[in-house]
């Protein structure tokens, strides 16, 4: 009899081990919290139209600045704007007899911030436009920096220095601490379009694009490190049209084949784009052995590209399938050219 009254004893406990948290579960786990929706990607299109008005010398001054410094600088700046509009004209006349009449609406600049006029003329249908170079794309909320009359001074020569550059139709290098946003404003200036909008993303291993919001720009200011407004989209439109014309984005990037190891993503977007259209502008480093991914991709999925001689021989052209047509460049020098390469059909 005692076994039976002991396995009685016994029983309740048995049920309260195999169901610890019955009838009320107060050990039962929580469900985790859903992860935050993503932010809002933030816009400076104000920003970027005031930083556009002062670069391209449109309207007044922008309020805070020193009015005699920006009247100076826009009495040159004005006449140097109007020969890099003549420098596009030529350029078009060389390429237009030249350019196929159907191409992807995708077109890329790599190694160069600057080069974002030449493939807006090289290209006219372009809709879809992608410069990648080292230098980020830069604070567009500087003016409130520009109220000190030296930073001014300082910053109005560099972008003079830029549209020099513009002028002499090399690609160059943006100059001073701004970026490569100027330039960029630059060129939309002279190719007759306006920004309507601007946002930073950054870019995926995978080659997709996360745009960021207020609080995630303001985490990465934070950090430091030079990682806040490094890749921009511009929407670019035509005065008074509200359309957009074309869609710019500049990607802060190391195409090198060590920098794509370390960061996949730059050329990953590239990838994802299909056949493209390319620009190579004082491309001189695509010719060694430190750039054979982007070589590689340049040659495989450019269905037009235009260069001024450098990155890639017209042998290694015609071996990867494309017809070149070399043609003096007008008003860049004594034995400057101009290559197409098309696709053979």
């Amino acid at each position: 009899m005692a076994p039976f009254l002991l396995a009685l004893a016994l029983g309740p406990g048995l049920a309260a081990a195999e169901e610890p948290c019955a009838p009320v579960k107060p050990c039962e786990i929580p469900d985790e919290a859903p992860p935050p929706p993503p932010e809002v990607p933030a816009d400076f299109g104000a920003e970027v139209r005031t930083l556009f008005d002062l670069v391209s010398c449109r309207g007044r001054p922008p309020a805070g600045l020193d009015a005699a410094a920006v009247q100076e600088f826009c009495g040159r700046q004005a006449p140097r704007l109007g020969r890099a509009r003549r420098a596009a004209a030529a350029l078009d006349a060389v390429l237009a007899p030249l350019r196929p009449d159907r191409l992807p609406s995708a077109a890329v600049s790599p190694l160069s911030d600057a080069g974002l006029l030449r493939v807006l003329v090289a290209y006219p249908g372009a809709r879809n436009v992608t410069t990648l170079s080292p230098r980020r794309a830069g604070d567009p909320r500087l003016l409130p920096r520009l109220s000190d009359p030296g930073r001014l001074r300082a910053f109005l020569s560099a972008v003079e220095a830029d549209t020099e550059e513009l002028v002499r139709g090399a690609g160059g290098e943006t100059r001073g601490d701004a970026g490569a946003l100027p330039v960029l404003l630059l060129s939309a200036a002279v190719a007759g379009q306006e920004p309507a909008a601007l946002r930073f993303f950054r870019v995926e291993p995978a080659g997709t694009l996360h745009y960021l919001g207020q609080k995630e720009l303001a985490a990465q200011e934070q950090a430091g490190g030079g990682g806040a407004f490094s890749s921009c989209e511009l929407e670019l439109v035509r005065p008074g049209q509200a359309t957009k014309a074309v869609t710019v984005r500049h990607l802060a990037a190391d195409l090198s084949d060590r920098g794509a190891a370390a960061d996949p993503g730059p050329l990953a977007h590239l990838a994802l784009k299909g056949p493209f259209t390319a620009l190579l502008e004082e491309a001189g480093a695509l010719g060694g052995d430190g750039y054979g991914r982007l070589r590689a991709l340049l040659l495989s999925r450019s269905a037009c590209l235009i260069t001024d001689g450098t990155g890639l021989a017209a042998d290694e052209l015609r071996r990867a399938g494309l017809t070149v047509e070399v043609r003096p460049l007008p008003g860049a020098g004594k034995g400057a050219v101009v290559a197409v390469a098309r696709r053979s059909s």
